[in-house]
């Protein structure tokens, strides 16, 4: 089973992360499924992290590298769903400085549509 779900719409595409632990051997393949995903010439994501309750630093790293790779091109992410642990997560490394966080794919879509 896929860590990342594809759902294309309109104007953007909604990365469905359906793996609660993202850490050890999962953060090699959630990297290669997100670049791979990438290489669609795709510019406006939302990840949605509903279903992850916990992410290590490098899998920390996987989304600080498909931020980087979009803000190039002048592309956006939207991340939405974190539970309170990575919210807290977020806040305490600033983060959310870097990341636009919404708390649902519904409030996502509202900013890229």
């Amino acid at each position: 089973m896929p860590i990342v779900n594809y759902e294309e719409r309109e104007n953007f595409v909604i990365l469905r992360i359906n793996e609660p632990k993202i850490f050890q051997e999962k953060v090699f393949i959630f990297r290669e499924q997100i670049l791979n995903i990438m290489k669609n010439n795709i510019d406006k994501f939302i990840l949605d992290l509903s279903e992850v309750e916990v992410i290590n630093s490098s899998g920390l790293g996987v989304l600080l590298l498909m931020h980087d790779r979009l803000d190039k091109k002048n592309g956006k992410m939207v991340l939405c769903g974190l539970n309170p642990l990575l919210k807290e997560l977020f806040k305490r490394m600033r983060l959310n400085d870097i990341f636009q966080i919404e708390n649902s794919v519904k409030d996502a879509e509202e900013l890229l549509n």
